[in-house]
């Protein structure tokens, strides 16, 4: 498997690990995705509107085109969104040559001017929302919702040999 199918992979599994939370996050009540928590993010809604935030600036940046923002949205709005940015990020890299990981972005994000590898950027998104659903499985303790899906990159190979994927 060279780069290019790790990052295809990795973008799928990031899709299947993300519709695995939000299968499981539906069956609450909308008032859980609001309730205040201890974490870096003080609701549920506003850790999963930062995960599309984020998606969405990266896939921008990929595509070229100034990402679109809301404020506020509802949980079921976020989590409809979110799944359609997967499926366009699993799009965008189906329709992109191998050799165009290597390109190189740059972004003023900061006082200097930063340069990536476009294989770097989606590397980061996707380290990002696979850290920020790890602090949703940490947070659900504070709001007593049972026991998460197991979302592991190996369980992720399981259900892809099973044919869930």
């Amino acid at each position: 498997m060279d780069a290019y199918d790790l990052i295809r992979e990795k973008i799928s599994y990031n899709q299947w690990a993300n519709k695995a939370l939000i299968e499981w996050l539906k069956k609450e009540a909308e008032e859980v995705y609001e309730k205040e928590v201890a974490s870096s993010f003080s609701s549920l809604n506003k850790l999963f509107h930062h995960i599309l935030d984020a998606q969405l600036y990266y896939l921008s940046i990929l595509e070229g085109v100034e990402g679109v923002y809301e404020e506020e949205l509802s949980t079921e709005t976020i989590f409809a969104q979110l799944q359609e940015v997967d499926e366009l990020l699993v799009t965008w890299i189906q329709n992109r040559p191998t050799e165009r990981m290597d390109e190189e972005i740059s972004l003023k994000r900061s006082p200097f001017v930063e340069t990536y590898t476009v294989a770097t950027l989606i590397t980061h998104l996707l380290n990002h929302s696979s850290y920020h659903r790890g602090q949703v499985v940490a947070i659900r303790h504070q709001l007593d919702i049972p026991t998460p899906p197991r979302t592991d990159y190996y369980r992720y190979f399981i259900a892809r040999k099973m044919g869930e994927v």
